[in-house]
């Protein structure tokens, strides 16, 4: 419902079904907690695009792929990301970022990584490799 996401994801609408497709199976495997169903009710009334896509009934476990990003300073970002669940602890994901070796989304990354941003939020770590 975040209006600046648009601007975020290069497409929206792809990222955006994505995520009420993984809403739906993480609400399905905690039945009994109120909260997704109510994050659902609430998407629900407030947003037609989540009404529709919620209906399709898809359900998405995605664990790799590649984003695409427009960041305020470097622009577009492609990034391949990489999720791993945490042995032992089956309700947290660790996902990984990273770009093509000598890429310009490596070189932008480079490039936020060096300094502070300017916006105020965290900077991109680079560890090697990325």
């Amino acid at each position: 419902m975040d209006e600046a996401s648009r601007e975020v994801f290069v497409d929206w609408t792809k990222k955006a079904r994505e995520v009420v497709a993984y809403l739906r199976l993480k609400a399905a495997q905690y039945p009994d907690d109120v909260r997704p169903a109510a994050l659902v009710g609430e998407l629900s009334v407030k947003n037609a695009h989540f009404r529709r896509w919620w209906a399709d009934h898809n359900v998405l476990e995605k664990t790799r792929g590649t984003k695409l990003i427009r960041h305020p300073v470097v622009g577009e970002l492609s990034l391949s990301v990489q999720s791993f669940t945490v042995t032992g602890e089956a309700d947290q994901v660790r996902v990984a970022y990273a770009a093509e070796p000598d890429s310009p989304s490596q070189e932008a990354l480079r490039l936020l990584a060096s300094g502070p941003c300017p916006n105020g939020r965290a900077r991109v770590h680079e560890t090697p490799g990325t």
